[in-house]
This record gives structure tokens, sequence and C-alpha cells, in this order.
């Protein structure tokens, strides 16, 4: 009775958590951009994580820039992972001064991403 009623619960609880940073796969990240009519459309590309729990942000400078940006939902994909995206206009000249920044329980810490930069690889807490 002590071992179904303690023991076994103790150990269950250690292993689950043992097994959570498996469970943990922080995501890939790809930004990329194109120009028309003036305009530069920047997207961030988020895929390969789970779980689902994600926040994807565009900044310009230090600062968060919600209202301007518009995202896809997060989405399934066939292997259990999940996928999702932000995108934000802007002027071509500033370029330069936007990040997207992705938080994930995957990840040590938010990843800020900027295009023509090297894209991040699911460096985390995870075994992805």
């Amino acid at each position: 009775e002590n071992y179904l009623k303690h023991v076994c619960p103790e150990w269950l609880q250690k292993y689950v958590g043992y097994g959570r940073k498996e469970l943990e796969l922080a995501p890939d990240v790809h930004v990329s951009g194109k120009e028309e009519h003036g305009t530069l459309i920047l997207s961030c590309h988020v895929y390969g994580f789970y779980p689902n729990t994600i926040t994807v942000n565009w900044m310009k400078g230090g600062d968060i820039w919600d209202q301007e940006t518009e995202w896809g939902g997060i989405v399934p994909n066939s292997d259990g992972t999940f996928h999702t995206w932000a995108r934000i206009e802007a002027l071509p000249e500033e370029r330069e001064q936007y990040r997207c920044r992705v938080e994930h329980p995957g990840m040590l810490e938010p990843g800020i991403f900027a295009w023509g930069e090297q894209d991040y690889c699911r460096i985390g807490v995870g075994s992805g």
C-alpha cells in the first residue's frame, strides 16, 4: 500500500519530468522578405516545434509591433509537431530595424532573428 500511494507516484513524477525535456522540441525559424510596390513584406516562419505553446512577435528596434503584425494560426504537422508564421509590412529602408522574436518552452531563452542572418535550428533544451 505504501508503494502504491507514495513510492510509485514519486517515481512516476520523476520520470515524467525526465521525459518532458525530450518532448519539448525547439522550433526552426526562417525569416524572409520580399518587396512589392515599394513595401517590404517580412515573414517569420516557425516550424517543427512541440508543444504548441509559442509566442511569435515582430519587433522594430526594441519595441514589439503586435498591432501591425499579421499571424497565421498554430497548425499541426503530420509528424505531431506544429508550425506558424507572423508577417509585417515595413519600409524597405527600415529593413535593418525589424527582428522576429520567438519564445517557446523548448528554447533556453527567446530567440531574436533578422532577415539575412543564419536561421535558428533547434538549439534548446529538447532533443531536436
